[in-house]
């Protein structure tokens, strides 16, 4: 595992904790499933790690990476992107022939369709995003942007950290095609991407009352009946988290109103925790982390 933060290695407490995580807790860690997405092509320019996309910096470095290997033909999909470094990227979707590796972006071709995290303008066939939609907003780095695809009505929906702004693309998308989910990177932007359920598109409670009720009548039932009345503090450190506190309790304040959210925490939630205290987390540790949370 890698971290910083601030130029300077992540606190002794905290690397240490995630290493006694893994040595105390044997976790069978899964993230080749079907259900995950991964970055399977790229071009040159561009690094890929799963789930992860990234680009070094320098005016000539931009590029796309695609999820090839989950093609979308039919049906609603859903999937985060989290942007992990800077704002430098346009996010979207491409058809799945595109050749990453002979055009560099793909949005400023036919094939391609994506938001711009700087500007929230469309670009589509453009060798700049300038189409203006109901609803844009730009975003800022740590933001979540969700994309919710409809094949069959051909449109393409944008939700920033979980609250919907609009649909982006109302026509034009080609039905019948495979498409695929992409990131265009430009000068030192990193992005993670992440499968989600198409029900959670539109939830828009991730920091609201909502959310926090739907999540705590949702973990309630099998927390109480071990744990009645103990406080979120005493439940990390039981359950081998004491010294992740200072951070949830700093940078995911809404999942530490209760046991009850704190323990329905996802690795989206965890990988906003990382950009904002600036340290970059592995996948193992996340689940490691994770695993941990569902301990009753």
């Amino acid at each position: 595992m890698w971290c910083s933060m601030d130029g300077v290695g992540l606190a002794d407490e905290t690397v240490k904790a995630v290493q006694a995580l893994g040595e105390e807790h044997s976790f069978a860690v899964n993230f080749g499933s079907s259900e995950d997405l991964s970055f399977t092509a790229c071009h040159p320019d561009v690094t890929i790690e799963e789930g992860t996309a990234s680009i070094g910096r320098g005016i000539r470095k931009d590029g796309t990476a695609m999820c090839t290997e989950s093609p979308m033909v039919s049906g609603t999909h859903y999937a985060e992107f989290t942007l992990v470094k800077g704002t430098n990227c346009t996010v979207g979707i491409v058809r799945s022939d595109f050749d990453t590796t002979s055009t560099k972006l793909a949005c400023s071709t036919p094939d391609g369709w994506g938001y711009s995290a700087r500007l929230g303008n469309l670009q589509h066939n453009t060798l700049r995003a300038t189409t203006r939609w109901a609803g844009q907003r730009a975003s800022r780095e740590g933001d979540t942007i969700g994309l919710l695809l409809d094949c069959g009505r051909g449109t393409l929906s944008v939700f920033l950290n979980g609250s919907k702004a609009g649909d982006m693309v109302r026509t034009g998308l080609p039905r019948g095609e495979a498409l695929c989910w992409m990131v265009q990177l430009y000068d030192g932007a990193e992005v993670q991407i992440e499968k989600k359920p198409v029900e959670q598109a539109g939830a828009g409670t991730r920091f609201t009352e909502d959310r926090d009720r739907d999540r705590s009548s949702s973990y309630t039932s099998s927390y109480s009946s071990s744990s009645s009345g103990e406080d979120v503090r005493t439940y990390m450190r039981r359950v081998g988290l004491d010294a992740w506190h200072g951070y949830f309790e700093t940078h995911l304040p809404a999942n530490c109103k209760s046991v009850a959210l704190v323990r329905a925490t996802t690795a989206a939630d965890l990988r906003r925790m990382g950009t904002k205290a600036n340290m970059r987390l592995e996948n193992t540790h996340i689940q490691q982390v994770l695993n941990a949370l569902k301990k009753t």
